[in-house]
């Protein structure tokens, strides 16, 4: 059986977010090769149930060390990684 080992991640909230979660950001201790629902499951656990129903919604932004990701199925972090979360840009 494979051990795994842990990895440190950190993640930023922004605009709206940040406020109705009420922190800017956050470091977690993930099992390596975490995917995103571990991440919100992480997430959940350490802020509130209400996180799942923030980070289920259509129109987030997510980036992983600066690059916008599009598919979060595939999404697999690494130790140091830093995700920003965001809500679409809106305005007229």
């Amino acid at each position: 059986m494979e051990k795994r080992e842990n990895i440190n991640v950190r993640v930023r909230f922004y605009a709206e977010l940040k406020d109705l979660l009420k922190v800017k950001a956050v470091n977690l201790e993930l099992t390596s090769g975490s995917d995103w629902g571990s991440l919100v499951e992480a997430l959940s656990k350490r802020l509130s149930n209400d996180v799942m129903h923030h980070l289920r919604r259509k129109g987030l932004l997510i980036a992983v060390n600066n690059i916008l990701v599009r598919e979060l199925n595939k999404l697999e972090l690494k130790d140091g990684d830093v995700i920003d979360i965001m809500p679409l840009p809106s305005g007229g």
